[in-house]
Parts: structure tokens; sequence; C-alpha cells
């Protein structure tokens, strides 16, 4: 999942998620599964990676 322009709130769902924001300040939730968030608040996420990216 990629994040917009503006700050997103991304959740992940039951499988693996890949979250990843885009511009602005963004919030990712991996939620169940073994999720890798990259975005610049994030929870429930096994694997991270500081910054948002751009797409």
């Amino acid at each position: 999942m990629h994040g917009g322009p503006g700050d997103d709130i991304m959740r992940g769902g039951q499988q693996d998620d890949l979250l990843i924001g885009g511009s602005g300040t963004d919030r990712a939730d991996g939620r169940i599964g073994t999720d890798t968030c990259r975005t610049e608040a994030r929870r429930n996420c096994e694997g991270s990676a500081a910054g948002g990216g751009q797409r």
C-alpha cells in the first residue's frame, strides 16, 4: 500500500503487508501478519525503515 501526497493513516490486513508512506507525515499499523512499514510513525511492524517514500 502506498500513501498519497498528504498525511496518511494506513492499516494492514491479515496477511503480510508492505506499507509505504508518501510525502507528509504518515502513520502505519501493520496489525496481523509480518509487516514492513516505511512511515514516520508505526506500530505492529516487524520490519521498518524511517521516513516515507516517493511514489
